[in-house]
């Protein structure tokens, strides 16, 4: 390919998700298949245009029973391995976030380029701001999680301020909440600025940041300074980001609602298998013996199900048990 675009020829090609090289690992935990051939991730960053060809499950398990994808004996082996529903489910769920955040840089691009000021909140983009105190581990996970369940990139920024010195144990605290936002994945920047509140903001701009996490500290330099906290600072003039202020107790309840935000994806997620596979039995006896056995993994208990008997009388069958 790369020898066609030297020779000034365009390409038009297509791709699976399932070949990007970044993604080789995920999609072998997915599918328990490792790729062999794969693609450089720069042939997609670097792709003029990305068009994303989006097919419901439903619709490519029909195409390929059909045998418009495969002949009928391949089609059928790779309904039973590698095209499950739960693996399309999840390969179609990689495919839509690898295109939406190419889709979010280029955005993001676009704007730096032509001086527009964010947000644009087209995607949630979330900025933790790390300073000396005693809370920027805290703030650091708790933006990672707020990443998370907003599917949003995140930046981890700190700023020195010339002319401040902060002691020892404080760059400690900065140091290991930097090394601690990189080992999660976040995007660290650095800066150097007099205006605290106004160069985060203007990097939080910059960079189309959508959310700020910040943690309460007491009161100090900055009040004294100013009259007001950082982040008094940062809701007063943030016009368009939100601001969230993570005090002791809010940081608890922050982690209790992302927790339950958690397990309520992933009871929905799992419901839906159930029903596929529900729908895919033959008769009535498989499916209850089906709804039992999930019922019991769930609630980890024994499931008896209780049914009407032929002669009217209601009588126990123990139909899946879960010990």
């Amino acid at each position: 390919m790369d020898e066609l675009l030297d020779a000034g020829i365009d390409v038009w090609t297509t791709l699976n998700v399932q070949h990007v090289e970044s993604l080789n690992d995920v999609v072998q935990r997915i599918t328990g298949v490792r790729m062999r051939e794969t693609v450089p991730d720069a042939a997609f960053q670097d792709a003029h245009e990305i068009v994303l060809v989006d097919l419901p499950p439903d619709e490519l398990l029909k195409r390929l029973a059909e045998g418009k994808v495969y002949v009928q004996d391949t089609a059928t082996r790779a309904v039973q391995s590698f095209f499950k529903p739960s693996n399309l489910l999840a390969l179609r769920e990689l495919a839509l976030r690898r295109v939406a955040a190419r889709i979010h840089s280029d955005l993001a691009a676009r704007m730096q380029g032509c001086a527009i000021e964010g947000p644009w909140a087209a995607g949630e983009r979330i900025m933790v701001c790390v300073g000396p105190d005693g809370s920027a581990m805290r703030v650091v996970r708790e933006a990672k999680r707020l990443a998370d369940l907003t599917g949003g990139s995140w930046f981890a920024v700190s700023v020195e301020q010339p002319g401040r010195t902060i002691d020892t144990e404080g760059r400690r605290r900065v140091a290991e909440a930097v090394r601690l936002a990189e080992s999660l994945g976040g995007e660290v920047r650095q800066l150097v600025a007099a205006d605290l509140a106004g160069e985060l903001l203007r990097f939080a701009r910059f960079q189309n940041v959508t959310q700020i996490v910040i943690g309460q500290a007491r009161a100090g330099r900055f009040r004294a300074l100013f009259g007001r906290t950082l982040a008094d600072a940062l809701v007063k003039s943030g016009n368009g980001i939100a601001v969230h202020v993570l005090t002791s107790a809010i940081v608890g309840r922050a982690r209790e609602q992302a927790d339950a935000a958690i397990v309520r994806m992933r009871t929905t997620r799992r419901l839906y298998e159930f029903t596929r596979k529900l729908s895919t039995l033959a008769d009535e006896q498989a499916m209850a013996a089906g709804a039992a056995a999930e019922i019991g993994a769930m609630l980890d208990r024994s499931v008896v199900i209780l049914r009407d008997g032929q002669d009217g009388l209601a009588h126990r069958r123990a139909l899946g048990v879960r010990a």
